[in-house]
């Protein structure tokens, strides 16, 4: 075989392996192609099918009263619930609690609403005290240690809502001395014009004040200044030096309770 006739063959095997490559490639992206590929499922998000809870009708359940003093305050002409609670410092939802039966969108100039004691501008209320009649007494010394109360009797003498006599404090001791009324009843009590009375003839008639179901008040022998939690008689002396017999009377006068004590 001569040279030029091996140059030929190898030209033609070239070719050869040149072409079947291509064919290879081109079966296999052929076969590439026309494969055949699953779609993805497509996420669905499906809307909520809960039907919203229906808006709430009828009359909403009114707040609890709190246990505090109240005074009242009559409304002035363009008041409203917000207002009056900006203006007083007290808290809107403590103002709509203590006035729970009022309708805050129909206020009328000169209604009546009780607000926490101490919150109007002239918050310390009048003590009326009445002049007692001269009564010789012989001046009882005072004693170095609280009484011992042997014996606590409490006579109700009428049926009407009234407050109670839950006890007397230090008795005969005037820097401490003082007696504690109660609210028992389920409803707001006002105190103003009922008197507590003295064995002497003493008496002290309450000042305008309120108190909540089940709260208390002290009521001070001594001189002091109102709050809501203590009154003030405004006596030098001791008014319940045992034994002794504290009187409950009525804005009418009547007697309605009294608490007696006795020492050991």
């Amino acid at each position: 075989m001569t040279r030029r006739q091996m140059l030929v063959v190898i030209i033609i095997n070239t070719l050869l392996s040149c072409a079947i490559s291509i064919a290879v490639v081109l079966v296999a992206f052929n076969l590439g192609l026309t494969r055949t590929f699953t779609a993805p499922t497509p996420y669905v998000i499906v809307a909520s099918t809960a039907t919203p809870a229906p808006p709430a009708t009828g009359t909403p359940t009114p707040l609890p009263m709190p246990s505090m003093a109240t005074e009242v305050y009559q409304v002035q002409s363009g008041d409203t619930f917000l207002g009056i609670a900006l203006q007083l410092g007290v808290d809107l939802d403590v103002l709509r609690a203590l006035n729970g039966s009022v309708n805050p969108d129909r206020l009328f100039v000169g209604q009546e609403l009780l607000v926490p004691l101490g919150s109007l501008p002239t918050a310390t209320p009048t003590v009326t005290v009445e002049p007692s009649p001269t009564v010789a007494t012989t001046p009882t010394p005072t004693p170095t240690t609280t009484p011992i109360v042997v014996r606590a009797l409490l006579a109700t003498t009428s049926s009407v809502a009234a407050p109670t006599i839950v006890e007397i404090l230090a008795p005969g001791v005037i820097e401490e001395e003082a007696v504690v009324l109660g609210n028992d009843t389920a409803d707001p009590l006002s105190l103003l014009n009922w008197s507590l009375a003295s064995a002497d003839g003493r008496r002290y008639r309450l000042p305008r004040f309120t108190l909540a179901p089940g709260g208390q008040v002290v009521v001070n022998t001594r001189i002091g200044v109102d709050d809501p939690q203590n009154l003030f008689w405004g006596q030098t002396e001791a008014a319940w030096t045992l034994p002794t017999v504290v009187e409950l009377l009525d804005p009418s006068g009547d007697l309605i309770a009294t608490l007696t004590m006795r020492q050991s």
